[in-house]
């Protein structure tokens, strides 16, 4: 199927790009780009993991006549929303906030949703002080691993590697962080993993299609 997709486009020259492990990293860093280095408007999905990627636009729900929800990552920082306000929070809380509620790589804990993410990000200001109250608190079971697995799926949002199709070379999302490195105890195939599974992305101008390969 996807040998197929690949001779359709090139007969159709259509530009595409083939995300080599993450494609939602892969959008999300497409996104940050200008439409001259081959950027995007935004990503059409029902995926979540979008928006700890930073993905800087994200349109949910889309019916059949192209109606949807804009996300503008822009303006999560600078706006209430159902009673969650996001003005004292960095991109790291942000992020660590949508881990606690549960990801593709981390389910949540027992008991913790969104808005209870939201309030122990929110009342301590450190993630680390956060992971500590829920180990000692009786009323959540963390599972042994969950520390370990938290700032792993912490650093695959911030760090995963993706295409640049400028320099034709890997690279993560954003620069490497040593405290992330130091988190993940240098494992960095955790950032994506040699042999390279396939994903296959392929965009038109502003429209974006996304076919994995099972």
């Amino acid at each position: 199927m996807a040998h197929q997709l690949i001779q359709i486009l090139r007969s159709e020259n259509v530009e595409f790009i083939v995300a080599p492990y993450e494609a939602d990293a892969q959008l999300a860093y497409l996104s940050t780009l200008d439409a001259d280095e081959g950027g995007i408007e935004a990503v059409i999905t029902e995926d979540s993991d979008l928006i700890a990627y930073g993905c800087q636009a994200i349109i949910f729900k889309m019916d059949r006549h192209g109606n949807g929800e804009e996300f503008l990552i822009d303006k999560v920082f600078k706006t209430t929303c159902d009673g969650l306000r996001f003005k004292e929070f960095d991109k790291e809380l942000f992020v660590g906030m949508c881990v606690l509620s549960g990801c593709d790589f981390l389910p949540s804990i027992s008991g913790i949703g969104t808005k209870r993410a939201y309030c122990l990000v929110n009342k301590y200001k450190n993630l680390e002080r956060v992971l500590s109250t829920l180990k000692f608190d009786k009323r959540y079971q963390m599972p042994q691993d969950y520390v370990i697995s938290f700032w792993s799926a912490i650093a695959i949002f911030h760090h995963a590697r993706i295409y640049d199709a400028k320099s034709k070379s890997l690279k993560p999302l954003k620069p490497l962080e040593h405290k992330y490195i130091k988190a993940i105890n240098g494992e960095l195939d955790l950032l994506g993993p040699y042999p390279i599974s396939v994903v296959f992305l392929c965009y038109y101008k502003k429209l974006i299609c996304l076919m994995p390969v099972r």
